[in-house]
């Protein structure tokens, strides 16, 4: 499904094949009606489709409703991958156990689904199940919502997994290494290495920095807007220092074209590697992501509000921030407590040493 706005007349229309045909409007005054009248569209060749809701097909409806829900949504393209990956492993899964190309999705059990959980928990991690199935999950709801089935098969699923998860801390770097990798990366000119300090320095996503624009920057306030990529709470402004953003100004006005951080994020993490090598640090599966983790690790290390971090590194509420960092919440639990230990012993001395009169 395209979604886009006619130069000449100035509206919007979409574009979109259902069943092989293609389907085109463009009398749309804004873009969000354009797209709702896209998915009514899409919905009505979905019910079209089979001679009743009994007989949907399961491929039929996951295809689209990824068309309706994802394809255009507010997310990165590897986000959006991740939901296609979720039906090719569930027809692998068909094929394998159930000698099926498809089935009718009203036939998908809380049992079979269960049994695919397992299926796919083989050799992966515990956060690799959930991720695949929170995505399927909101097909099934929309489906029960649609009134195609009565109830969602992955209700009161358990996720089993037999591979180990990382460990927590190995998703930070070391605080002088990352201090090093900052500075060694400020020293570059080459692009990648450029991204590299931009990622130590904001916590952003991958994705945000490679659309970042001279535009977005503010010298008065200095101040960084990010465009986001991911939720509707992504696009947001950042504070960065004055050495900073001037920094970032002189160097996009050295590159060319309007967006000059398009690169893979292949190219980046092997210049983060390269960096790795260079000084010997001590993470060998270094990613870019660990770059944003470490750079939350810092601010909770230095006492930064909690609401604050989440609201910075664009997260869609609180509870992602709790849940993703909570060990290092722990640690500055644990570092205020003998603070508070300490605190209060003195003030025992204290008192002892005069004791009331009364």
């Amino acid at each position: 499904m395209r979604i886009y706005k006619r130069e000449d007349s100035g509206k919007w229309g979409f574009d979109i094949h259902i069943d092989g045909k293609r389907k085109r409007c463009t009398k749309f005054k804004t873009k969000a009606k354009a797209r709702a009248a896209a998915q009514e569209l899409l919905s009505r060749g979905l019910d079209e489709k089979s001679s009743s809701k009994e007989d949907m097909m399961f491929i039929t409806y996951y295809e689209r409703w990824t068309s309706i829900n994802i394809d255009n949504a507010n997310m990165t393209k590897s986000s959006k991958q991740l939901y296609n990956n979720a039906l090719n492993k569930f027809v692998d899964f068909l094929k394998e156990k159930h000698q099926k190309d498809d089935i009718k999705i009203k036939d998908i059990t809380r049992s079979m689904f269960q049994e695919f959980l397992n299926w796919y928990g083989e050799n992966r991690t515990h956060e690799s199940v959930r991720k695949i199935q929170n995505q399927m999950k909101r097909a099934f709801n929309d489906a029960v919502y649609d009134g195609i089935i009565e109830r969602s098969p992955v209700y009161n699923t358990k996720i089993n997994s037999t591979k180990d998860s990382q460990s927590k801390d190995d998703k930070f770097i070391k605080y002088d290494d990352f201090n090093q990798i900052r500075d060694y990366a400020v020293t570059r000119f080459e692009i990648s290495y450029f991204i590299i300090y931009l990622l130590c320095i904001t916590g952003a996503r991958f994705s945000e920095i490679q659309r970042l624009q001279a535009v977005d920057l503010s010298r008065e306030d200095n101040t960084l807007y990010l465009r986001g990529t991911k939720t509707d709470t992504s696009p947001r402004t950042i504070i960065l220092s004055t050495e900073d953003i001037d920094f970032i100004l002189k160097r996009l006005s050295e590159y060319p074209g309007e967006t000059p951080l398009g690169i893979s994020n292949n190219a980046v993490t092997k210049s983060l590697r390269g960096i790795v090598e260079r000084f010997k640090l001590d993470k060998e599966h270094i990613t870019l992501h660990m770059l944003r983790h470490t750079h939350c690790s810092v601010l909770i290390h230095d006492g930064v509000d909690i609401h604050y971090v989440s609201k910075r590194l664009g997260h869609s509420s609180i509870s992602t921030t709790l849940r993703i960092y909570s060990h290092l919440l722990d640690k500055k639990k644990d570092e205020e407590d003998r603070k508070i230990e300490e605190l209060l012993a003195q003030k025992w001395h204290k008192n002892k040493k005069n004791p009331s009169k009364h």
